[in-house]
């Protein structure tokens, strides 16, 4: 969520040049002098915050005639510089830019404004992270991913689910639920979708002719389908037992 906010007035009235690029004139002072002081700054680089995203940028968006907005680093990640794709937290939304009373607002303000909310999500890997992240949760390094080399990332340096796995499959879809149910997000885009599907992760080689389809491709064909639209979990028991 880092955006550039434009110190100058009327900052969204800009044209379409032939060569498909979109420009902004300012015309110069009275005086003659430039618009924009020579060595200011006229751009302020900051991470946005729910709310700044909230109260700027979605009217903006709705001004502009869009009619959905696709939100990025969502979930819970240490490295900032990874815009969430070393996630650590699947469940929290990340603290950098607010609390998670602000994301609602942020949501709810954008569907005030009839805008569809798309999540980014990244179930293709995790960060490899051991204290604050899935990395040897139980000790090893395959209880939510693969053992050894298949379950390691060598351009990422991240760790690879298995999606073979029942309990992995039911961690994901969970997931995409609580999302769609706590937080209100409409839609999902998941994040590298060739490196879920294959082992050499779309990369090094010609997609013409792909090969090195991952052996839980099925698992995953099933769990792509179910989510997010049919997320089939089965919900707990109306009562439940009270333990004294």
């Amino acid at each position: 969520m880092l955006y550039l906010i434009q110190k100058t007035k009327n900052s969204d009235i800009m044209s379409w040049n032939e060569f498909g690029v979109w420009e902004i004139f300012w015309p110069n002072n009275a005086n003659g002098s430039p618009p924009i002081p020579h060595g200011s700054q006229v751009k302020e680089p900051i991470i946005s915050t729910y709310a700044n995203f909230r109260d700027d940028v979605l009217p903006h968006i709705k001004r502009l005639g869009y009619n959905a907005v696709q939100i990025m680093a969502i979930q819970e990640h240490s490295y900032y510089a990874r815009f969430e794709y070393h996630v650590t937290n699947f469940f929290t939304p990340s603290s950098c830019f607010g609390t998670p009373d602000d994301l609602k607002s942020l949501i709810d303000r954008a569907h005030q404004l009839g805008l569809l909310v798309l999540m980014d999500i990244v179930h293709s890997h995790a960060s490899n992270n051991v204290l604050d992240g899935l990395n040897m949760f139980d000790g090893t390094n395959a209880h939510y991913f693969h053992s050894g080399s298949k379950g390691h990332h060598w351009m990422w340096d991240s760790c690879l689910f298995n999606y073979g796995s029942w309990e992995v499959q039911r961690f994901l879809l969970s997931n995409a639920r609580w999302w769609l149910e706590e937080y209100k997000f409409d839609r999902f885009r998941f994040d590298v979708v060739t490196s879920m599907m294959y082992t050499h992760h779309g990369l090094q080689i010609h997609m013409e002719t792909p090969s090195g389809i991952k052996d839980s491709i099925l698992a995953w064909i099933k769990f792509s389908v179910q989510a997010p639209g049919k997320v089939c979990i089965q919900t707990p028991p109306a009562k439940r037992t009270k333990i004294t």
